[in-house]
């Protein structure tokens, strides 16, 4: 079960916050992309996919490998095929399935299994409940992959740490939830955590069936901009700083907000070469993490019972979550690796 022995750890360490898992059931995945969650049923699109992407979501199937073989194939495939998740492979859009069944049955070639198109969708929830209990802990959504983890305390806080970068200090290297006292003295490798948003949330699986990513929870919303003319734009569009020091409108009504966004866009469109960027920000549960990642690089939010931990100072990339356990092979502490 376990691999190499764990490395020495950075000196600094900063205190982020902590959790808090009704659920006993760890999710970290790119929480720009939250959107996509559901509780029951197929997952909803996201933000950035064209509407080819969005028909092509809407016809995929999930797939299961069936038979006497199946555990072993489940091993194997997760290994040797990307996407595959505990002997699943989920959101399979009908243009790519004949070239997966291909490849399934290359890599598993000479073992009693059959692939098994399931009768309903998976919903991310459901993903992310069944990765916990397997090996490799990795489920995906539209293709990206998060981790979640079962079996941890429901009944009490976990305390949460990072790490700097010694380059970066800004940046972090590592993140740490802290499960129990202990030496660790061995290291597994649980999956990696997509991130294309530089962000990550170490989330409640239950608490996130309540997750509003976009809807307001106050019917209000801010519009961001900044760049190199930023400052030429706002005297033209009359716009003022926010928070963050950014150019916009704060606390506007969700149909102002969205005219003000639309006439910044056409101000972009006017002047090209005016290195703008333009962010809409509904007062969701997702901008309420945000604005505290944009002030200290971590936010915290309670929800359903849960507390939640939203955790910036990270680039983009594919980044390991690893467990460490004592002697006992108890479970000491789980880590989220940030840099090579």
């Amino acid at each position: 079960m376990f691999g190499r022995s764990r490395d020495p750890s950075p000196t600094a360490v900063l205190e982020l916050g902590r959790l808090r898992l009704p659920s006993g059931v760890l999710v970290v995945t790119d929480m720009g992309l939250l959107d996509g969650w559901a509780a029951e049923g197929p997952p909803r699109p996201v933000a950035d996919m064209s509407e080819d992407d969005e028909r092509a979501a809407a016809g995929a199937d999930d797939w299961e490998l069936a038979g006497p073989d199946e555990e072993r194939a489940a091993v194997i495939a997760h290994r040797e095929i990307a996407g595959c998740s505990g002997g699943r492979f989920y959101d399979v859009p009908p243009a790519h399935a004949a070239d997966l069944r291909a490849e399934i049955d290359e890599v598993l070639v000479g073992l009693d299994v059959e692939v098994v198109v399931l009768p309903g969708r998976i919903s991310p929830h459901d993903r992310a409940v069944r990765a916990g209990d397997t090996l490799e802990r990795e489920y995906y959504v539209h293709g990206v992959a998060s981790v979640a983890v079962s079996g941890l305390p429901a009944d009490r806080d976990l305390r949460v740490t990072a790490c700097p970068t010694a380059s970066e200090p800004d940046f972090f290297a590592e993140v740490t939830v802290h499960v129990a006292d202990g030496d660790a003295v061995r290291r597994f490798r649980f999956g990696a955590v997509a991130v294309d948003h530089a962000r990550v949330l170490f989330a409640d699986v239950d608490a996130l069936d309540s997750w509003q990513h976009d809807e307001p929870l106050d019917g209000n919303a801010d519009v961001a901009f900044w760049g190199r003319d930023a400052d030429q734009a706002a005297a033209d569009l009359g716009a003022g700083r926010i928070a963050d020091g950014s150019h916009g409108w704060s606390d506007l009504q969700l149909d102002d907000a969205l005219v003000h966004h639309e006439r910044v866009g056409v101000w972009m469109d006017d002047h090209p070469a005016a290195g703008l960027a333009l962010d809409f920000r509904p007062h969701s549960h997702h901008y309420a993490v945000m604005r505290q990642i944009r002030e200290r690089n971590v936010g915290a939010i309670l929800l359903a019972g849960a507390r939640m931990l939203g955790v910036g100072a990270l680039g983009d990339g594919f980044f390991d979550l690893v467990a460490d356990y004592d002697r006992d092979e108890a479970l000491v502490a789980l880590t989220l690796l940030l840099e090579d």
